[in-house]
């Protein structure tokens, strides 16, 4: 009986679906102790002859192919959702990696505490090498066993990676959640949705994944591509997210909108197009999310985030618009 499940979503990741099937061949708690699920969603390179290649080598390796792309890692995540038969559940994006120890520091958390999730801290990668992703709230340096997710709520406004945590495959399955298929964000919600339900949450305060920038412009990933599409999902997403907490104790506003806001106009300004009209759709997809603004205290954020929002409050277009596209992030408001 395999300890961990871990699925990969596969999709055109030839270049670098190595690395992070090594980085699972590495790991302190022994290899075999991991199911490994690779589920190719349709790739129109040699993703998915890879995937067979480790398939055959390891007996603890499945390859699941598709024949058509979904367009984002919902279906192939699912699918490998279906497919896992140990007690507790990973994930793991095909181009980025686990640290070495890994997967036994998570399990020996989850397990030694009976929790339903334990979430770590993710660290992003660059050609320069490693950095922090911080996590501000003051709670998050600390470690937290057992909580509820109204006790650590930063949980909700963080940057808090699917990838960085372990799931009791039961909390899932039991609760019947999937993730969105054909559409981004579907892990951000997925996630949420967990912290929701989970009665016994514990957090570490170590690195336990490493997010890889994928520095590919003729494959960017998923939310690289910063397109009309990308902001229909994201709108979508924030739709559903809004309705859980209609019955919960936790208030949208003060529990997930500041995240979801953040993450809105950081994207925003990160735009990857240069077609005038598509743009203009842009704005007005995203006009809604950013409406919310208006019973939320928008001073706990960075002023350029509040002079944008001042923008479509207003809907100045002239100025949206010279707000686009800022490859370092800061706002022209001149």
């Amino acid at each position: 009986m395999y300890k961990i499940s871990v699925i990969l979503p596969i999709y055109n990741v030839e270049k670098h679906i190595d690395y992070a099937i090594k980085s699972l061949i590495g790991q302190t708690i022994g290899f075999e102790n991991l199911e490994i699920i690779l589920v190719n969603d349709g790739s129109t390179d040699h993703s998915g002859s890879i995937i067979d290649y480790y398939a055959n080598e390891y007996s603890n390796i499945q390859a699941l192919h598709f024949d058509f792309p979904s367009g984002a890692a919902g279906r192939p995540r699912n699918a490998g959702l279906e497919l896992a038969s140990a007690k507790y559940v990973m994930f793991l994006d095909p181009d980025d990696s686990y640290l070495p120890e890994t997967c036994e520091l998570l399990l020996s958390y989850i397990e030694g505490n009976s929790s339903d999730m334990v979430v770590g801290k993710t660290e992003g990668v660059t050609a320069a090498g490693p950095y922090e992703i911080p996590l501000g709230n003051p709670q998050l340096k600390d470690q937290h066993i057992n909580v509820r997710i109204e006790q650590l709520p930063s949980l909700l406004q963080e940057f808090i990676h699917l990838n960085s945590i372990i799931y009791k495959t039961s909390i899932i399955k039991e609760n019947k959640l999937t993730f969105m298929e054909g559409r981004a964000t579907q892990d951000a919600l997925f996630t949420e949705q967990v912290l929701l339900k989970a009665e016994n949450i514990t957090f570490i305060p170590k690195v336990v994944y490493r997010y890889h920038a994928r520095e590919d412009l003729e494959n960017p990933s998923m939310t690289q591509n910063r397109n009309l599409k990308y902001f229909e999902d994201l709108a979508y997403m924030v739709e559903i997210s809004k309705g859980l907490y209609d019955h919960h104790v936790l208030n949208y506003l003060e529990a997930r909108y500041p995240s979801l806001i953040g993450w809105t106009l950081f994207q925003f300004e990160r735009i990857t197009t240069d077609d005038e009209q598509e743009k203009l759709n842009i704005i007005n997809t995203i006009k809604p999310i950013i409406d919310l603004a208006k019973d939320f205290d928008t001073s706990i954020l960075a002023k350029d985030k509040q002079q944008l929002i001042e923008f479509f409050m207003n809907y100045d277009v002239p100025a949206i618009f010279r707000c686009m596209n800022k490859i370092d992030g800061a706002v022209d408001i001149k």
